[in-house]
């Protein structure tokens, strides 16, 4: 069963995958009083307008008098404790403030995409001390001496029509899966390009499976 609710006056519908999340910001710290603070994150994928691309997915660079300069990362922040109904609406305002989308639907969780070797060893990546949690829905990390949460969801939107804050983000691109994984823009005559974190690249990457997922068949994105 779906729950409803609103954010930023527009009806989205929240996937019961993330009732865990949809607790106040200071009901959730208090069941994890190891972490210092919570971020949430939105990713969305859509289908090429001229359909040769394929799946593509928002990712936005940082502005060059922020911090991480000129960086990419797909759309999130910091929840705040007082204002956010919780972190699923955190991720979908984050998502509206910084990527100008709107969400119709949260479909679930994302985590971060297990790398493997040629051989077929996962390769297992401790950038920044970060893990997921025990039911790979969560990412703790370590910095600046504090253990921080971050959740990411899935997000379907009701127009693709991404705009960026200047004052935080100077372009936005929609890259395909190849695009993410080698670091290549393939509009751009193959400018290259890198992402925040590992982590960052990962989510994006996991996003891309979850969608090709048959259980997720109903989550596969709407907009056009």
């Amino acid at each position: 069963m779906e729950s409803s609710s609103s954010a930023n006056s527009n009806h989205i519908i929240i996937d019961p995958a993330l009732a865990p999340f949809l607790c106040t910001p200071a009901q959730f710290l208090a069941r994890h009083p190891d972490l210092h603070g919570v971020l949430a994150g939105a990713v969305v994928y859509r289908r090429s307008p001229d359909h040769a691309r394929g799946l593509e997915t928002l990712a936005i660079r940082r502005a060059a008098t922020d911090s991480w300069p000129l960086l990419w990362e797909h759309p999130g922040g910091s929840v705040e404790v007082d204002k956010d109904p919780s972190l699923v609406h955190a991720a979908v305002r984050e998502l509206q403030e910084e990527g100008g989308l709107v969400a119709r639907r949260v479909i679930c969780p994302v985590g971060l995409r297990k790398m493997f070797s040629s051989a077929g060893v996962e390769i297992l990546v401790e950038e920044e001390d970060a893990r997921m949690d025990s039911d790979d829905s969560l990412l703790i990390f370590r910095a600046k001496g504090r253990n921080w949460g971050k959740l990411t969801v899935l997000v379907d939107v009701r127009e693709a029509d991404a705009t960026v804050n200047p004052q935080e983000h100077d372009r936005y691109y929609w890259m395909t899966q190849d695009e993410v994984a080698n670091g290549r823009l393939q509009l751009l005559q193959n400018e290259s390009i890198r992402f925040v974190s590992e982590g960052v690249k990962r989510t994006l990457l996991e996003g891309f499976r979850l969608l090709n997922d048959p259980t997720l068949a109903d989550g596969a994105p709407h907009t056009s």
